[in-house]
């Protein structure tokens, strides 16, 4: 298991510092940022946690999904990271296969 995690279902009031002291509970917290528009910075309902330790996600995973939070029921997972031949994909990996595959699709088409 990763560090990563992901809470879903947030209230659009929720701060980044009451996400930060809520996961604090349960283990040390490396970093916690809610998601914003880029255009109007309002709060997207969602939130990134990377958790210090492998326990401190797991803990948080078992005590903190289901809990409520200013009144609406939170949702946390773990952020699984897309795989390629059971390998990470990173964006880089990422790109660069779907570029080939699109490469592929123009040169299969009949002339």
């Amino acid at each position: 298991m990763g560090t990563k995690l992901h809470v879903a279902n947030l209230n659009v009031d929720v701060t980044d510092e009451e996400i930060h002291t809520l996961f604090s509970t349960v283990g040390p917290v490396a970093s916690a940022s809610i998601s914003k528009d880029a255009k109007t910075g309002a709060s997207r309902g969602s939130a990134s946690v990377e958790m210090s330790t492998e326990e401190g996600a797991q803990s948080a995973l078992e005590v903190l999904n289901g809990h409520v939070l200013n009144g609406q029921k939170i949702h946390v997972g773990e952020v699984r990271l897309p795989t390629a031949n059971g390998k990470p994909a990173h964006k880089a990996v990422a790109r660069k296969l779907t570029a080939q595959a699109r490469s592929r699709k123009r040169t299969a088409r009949p002339s």
